[in-house]
C-alpha cells in the first residue's frame, strides 16, 4: 500500500530520537499503531513519526506499508545530541502539534488519543499528562503535578516536574526559537529549558 499522507494536512508530528536505537524501533511503531487504532483516532487525526538517527553508524530502515501513519527516517551525519536531534525533527515535522518521545519511551494504548481530545476540547496549545514510576506508582500526585507547572518558583527550586518530553504534545508554532537555534549538549537539560521558557 502506497501513503496517501504527502496529501494530508498532519495534525502531529512525534517526533524520535535515536542513539543506538534500532531495536527499540519496532516497539514503538507498535505502541504508536495501537494508540492511532484506538477509537479509530486515526480516521480524525493525522500522525507522522519521525525518527531522527544521531548514530549514524547504525543503518535503519523501515517499511512503512499501512495508512495509518506516515514515516520519516532522518540520518544525522555525525552525532549532535538529543537536543539536536530533535530540533532536526521539528524542522522537518509537518505536523500543527509535536510530540518529542524518548526511544525508550512507554505508553498506554490510550495516551495518544486522551491527549489529541483534551487538546481539541479546550482548543489549547499544550497538554501535559502524567506518567508512571513502575507498574503501580504515578510520578507526581495529579493536582501536585498541575500546582508544580503552574508555579514557576517550584520549577527551578524542585527542578522539572515534568519527566519525559513525551508526556507532552505542544503546537509546534509554541516552541521558542531561541530553543531552537541554541542546542545543549547536558541530556535532560534541553527540556528542562524548553518547560522554564514556555
Amino acid at each position: 500500500m502506497k501513503s496517501n499522507y504527502k496529501m494530508k494536512k498532519i495534525d502531529i508530528s512525534i517526533i524520535i530520537p535515536l542513539y543506538k536505537g534500532k531495536k527499540f524501533c519496532n516497539r514503538l511503531l507498535k505502541l504508536i499503531e495501537k494508540n492511532c487504532l484506538y477509537k479509530n483516532l486515526y480516521k480524525s487525526c493525522f500522525v507522522e513519526i519521525i525518527f531522527v538517527n544521531d548514530y549514524p553508524s547504525e543503518k535503519i530502515e523501515i517499511k512503512n506499508d499501512n495508512e495509518i501513519f506516515d514515516i520519516q527516517i532522518i540520518i544525522h551525519k555525525k552525532n549532535q545530541g538529543i537536543h539536536g536531534a530533535r530540533v532536526t525533527g521539528i524542522k522537518n515535522a509537518r505536523g500543527q502539534f509535536i510530540i518529542m518521545f524518548d526511544q525508550d519511551d512507554l505508553a498506554r494504548d490510550n495516551w495518544l488519543y486522551n491527549q489529541w481530545n483534551s487538546i481539541q476540547e479546550n482548543q489549547s496549545e499544550i497538554c501535559i499528562c502524567n506518567g508512571w514510576n513502575g507498574r503501580f506508582h504515578l510520578l507526581t500526585a495529579s493536582d501536585e503535578l498541575e500546582q508544580r507547572i503552574e508555579n514557576h518558583h517550584d520549577f527551578v527550586a524542585k527542578g522539572n516536574p515534568i519527566m519525559s518530553p513525551g508526556q507532552v504534545i505542544i503546537k509546534k508554532k509554541c516552541i521558542p526559537i531561541e530553543w531552537i537555534d541554541n542546542i545543549l549538549k547536558n541530556n535532560g537539560a534541553d527540556d528542562y529549558l524548553l518547560w522554564i521558557m514556555m
